[in-house]
């Protein structure tokens, strides 16, 4: 199976002027996570919508823009867009045709609606709830979360020794 075959060819797109305000409401609208910031042909990155309620809500969003954004082909194999996702703390690949035009983008969500995610905590869900939807890692190191277990975690504190984990905050 390819990218192609289960990407997302219709993502959201925002000009970086628009204030965070502005792109959450756009994302709420769309039912999207994930939008993209363009100037032109110019892609900025990835913006996450947990990443804009955070900020102040006046400001544009390329304070929450998300560079460089990691980008798979459309006629990749899903099997290197998942090792890919694995790798990323951002949990959405752009997906560029072989003239590195931007396609669409693939998450987490897409490969487990297509049945091709193991349903590993904390990788493929939510470490702490099993959520597909809107996973997010806040570093490298530690599991993905969804929005409202990210948003819980964020009110103990950031991830490091001295705060818990997710199966502490489970108990």
């Amino acid at each position: 199976m390819i990218v192609a075959d289960v990407m997302c060819p219709f993502p959201v797109i925002v000009n970086p002027r628009v204030s965070c305000h502005d792109a959450l409401a756009i994302a709420e609208e769309q039912g999207a996570h994930f939008l993209l910031s363009v100037a032109g042909d110019d892609l900025l990155g990835v913006l996450r919508a947990c990443d804009l309620k955070r900020v102040s809500q006046r400001a544009q969003v390329t304070c929450c823009v998300r560079p460089p954004a990691m980008t798979v082909m459309r006629q990749d194999s899903v099997a290197l867009a998942k090792r890919m996702l694995a790798l990323s703390d951002l949990g959405c690949l752009v997906v560029v045709d072989t003239a590195s035009r931007l396609q669409g983008t693939l998450t987490r969500a897409e490969l487990s609606r297509a049945g091709l995610l193991s349903g590993n905590r904390g990788v493929d869900s939510c470490g702490r709830c099993g959520a597909v939807e809107h996973l997010s890692v806040m570093q490298a190191d530690q599991p993905a979360l969804c929005c409202n277990c990210l948003d819980s975690v964020s009110l103990v504190g950031s991830w490091d020794d001295s705060t818990p984990t997710v199966e502490s905050l489970d108990s």
